[in-house]
């Protein structure tokens, strides 16, 4: 049976090309069933993982923003990811430290430690599910049904996006954010009503508001709308058109720019003004709370114009700070991959990352939408082309950075390559081979399911099987590419199952061994707890029959090299026991001096 455009229907149309009788279906149905499985996959995260390294300082920091209006705590990251987080809190009567410790207000204050963490990772839920919209919403613009359809699926099945989405971290606040900064934006050129210029300011200004990485935005949107202006002109210019680009037309369209980056930046900045209260000072009290003396940044350029902004308070006191303390920070930091150990980073660091972090059929798609997109434009026939600017541009500052402690670090852009997959579904005008087929694109997309469903709900652990493959998951990358704290109850839980009373540990995390009532003795390590739980002690010598559970932060001496010495001096040619969540390694001493 045909339709009147002579296009097969029904069942038959399925089989013949399913990719496009998936597609097809109504998007209400599409968008509800890709949440209902993001929410799913990242559900089981969200209640079984225990306190990761950041989690109790960020909800702290909202908390004290909310309820006291003091901005002094963890500056190094605007409020507004970390107030949405904060609100479950405390509607339910959190009780807040005295201290500024984010470990105090989990475990020492009287609070249910697991029911406050949980409440505050819903909010990052609702961020998750407005990319998945937005990834959706743009790819189907750009390359219809079908690739709409391919882009929605590898967002709801992609491990960075699930393991940031379930954390109370503002990671997934600014993907979001960065999405929807780029795409309203996009509206604007050639249309530069007030009323856009309005909703633009305000949206680049929640984007300032959640993570300072999205200050790469400014100059993104600043050189898009460069090029607009020269596209602008050249077309005004072109043969056959009737006007020209003379002086009057010039000033006009230079005066409404102007006016719309004036209205923008008014508009940005009263947004940024807002999250801090309209308040300059970091706190209600008039001391000054922060130490301006930052020698790394000495004699820069940021470090002036951080300086210049704070003298004559065009922006709060603790957004500037915070600004400045994150340039600081960023500058040198102790980095592993491969295990190599740097304080300057690599250049391979974030491809790797993001090579091995990344579902195999995932990036086989991305990088066919990839080449599909530049033979479109060598065309002339592209229409993704926008999204090729921010991604360009954050990779270029990604790749020159220092700071390689986490492939999070490159999720505000990855929606945009999740985006150029689905380009893959439309062959280019002029196509010299063959193109792609729905078979083999669902084939892909089922690789890619299988691999990040098989990994659940591990997903911040997750190393695609072709990296795991060639190393071991601590071999490649550890810190909050794999080891961020999160499986402390899952080692507990092991113990129980295993009848195991009590082992010698390790552990890199915020979680708190007494109230899950892990026995054990203390290993060296990066150890956050031990300096609030006294009651557990040193670990002898170990001896034959000895367990021992490390975390794999610890385990490679990611932060101390004394840690990597102690440990892979003993286990480094041994099997694990078992491997906790992919984060927690276990051994049994087996011979004298514990290999």
């Amino acid at each position: 049976m045909t339709s009147p455009t002579g296009r097969p229907e029904g069942t038959i149309a399925f089989f013949r090309d399913p990719l496009e009788g998936l597609s097809g279906l109504p998007i209400p149905l599409l968008l509800g069933s890709a949440g209902v499985l993001f929410l799913a996959l990242s559900l089981p995260s969200l209640w079984g993982d225990s306190a990761t390294a950041d989690e109790p300082t960020h909800l702290l920091s909202g908390c004290r923003a909310l309820r006291l209006g003091d901005f002094t705590f963890n500056p190094e990251h605007p409020p507004l990811a970390k107030i949405l987080m904060a609100l479950p809190s405390l509607a339910q009567g959190v009780r807040l430290p005295g201290e500024k410790d984010g470990y105090v207000l989990l475990y020492q204050c009287g609070n249910d430690p697991d029911r406050v963490l949980r409440w505050a990772r819903v909010p990052n839920l609702l961020w998750g599910l407005l990319t998945l919209v937005l990834i959706y919403r743009i790819a189907r613009e750009l390359f219809g049904p079908k690739g709409a359809f391919v882009s929605l699926f590898l967002a709801a099945l992609c491990p960075m996006l699930l393991a940031h989405c379930s954390l109370v971290t503002i990671d997934a606040s600014v993907t979001a954010m960065t999405l929807l900064t780029i795409e309203v934006f996009r509206g604007l050129y050639g249309n530069l009503g007030i009323v856009r210029c309005f909703w633009c300011g305000i949206v680049l200004g929640l984007a300032l508001s959640t993570k300072f990485s999205a200050v790469f935005l400014i100059p993104v949107l600043m050189w898009s709308w460069l090029v607009a202006y020269i596209r602008r002109k050249r077309l005004v210019n072109a043969p056959g058109t009737p006007g020209i680009w003379d002086e009057a037309l010039r000033v006009r369209t230079l005066g409404r720019v102007a006016g719309a980056v004036l209205l923008i930046s008014v508009t940005c900045g009263a947004l940024v003004w807002g999250m801090y209260g309209f308040r300059f000072r970091a706190s209600p009290g008039d001391a000054h709370p922060f130490e301006w003396t930052f020698e790394s940044s000495e004699g820069s350029t940021t470090k002036k114009l951080v300086l210049f902004a704070r003298d004559h308070r065009l922006l709060p006191e603790s957004y500037l700070y915070g600004y400045l303390y994150m340039h600081e920070n960023s500058l040198r930091r102790r980095a592993y991959a491969l295990g190599q150990y740097s304080e300057a980073g690599w250049a391979w660091y974030f491809p790797f990352a993001f090579l091995v972090k990344t579902p195999v059929g995932t990036l086989i798609l991305i990088a066919a939408g990839m080449y599909a997109s530049y033979r479109r434009l060598r065309l002339g026939t592209a229409r993704d082309a926008f999204l090729l600017v921010p991604l360009i541009f954050y990779w270029v500052l990604a790749v020159n950075s220092n700071l390689n402690i986490g492939v999070r670090h490159l999720l505000p852009v990855l929606p945009l390559f999740l985006i150029f997959a689905g380009g893959v579904t439309i062959p280019p005008p002029r196509p010299t081979g063959p193109s792609w087929t729905s078979i083999a694109v669902l084939g892909l997309l089922t690789l890619s399911g299988v691999e990040a469903i098989a990994n659940a709900p591990h997903h911040l652990a997750f190393f695609n099987p072709a990296a795991r493959m060639a190393w071991n998951r601590h071999d490649m990358l550890v810190d909050s590419n794999l080891d961020w704290g999160q499986d402390l109850a899952r080692l507990k839980r092991w113990m129980d199952r295993e009848s195991i009373p009590s082992v010698k540990l390790s552990y890199f995390g915020n979680g708190s061994p007494r109230h899950l009532g892990l026995a054990h003795e203390i290993l060296p390590g990066a150890s956050m707890y031990r300096w609030y739980e006294r009651e557990w002690k040193e670990a002898p010598p170990l001896r034959p029959g000895d367990i021992v559970a490390v975390s794999a932060s610890n385990y490679v001496g990611a932060l101390q090299d004394k840690d990597r010495d102690f440990f892979l001096r003993r286990f480094g040619t041994s099997r694990p026991l078992a491997v906790i969540g992919g984060s927690i390694l276990v051994f049994r001493v087996a011979g004298e001096g514990g290999s």
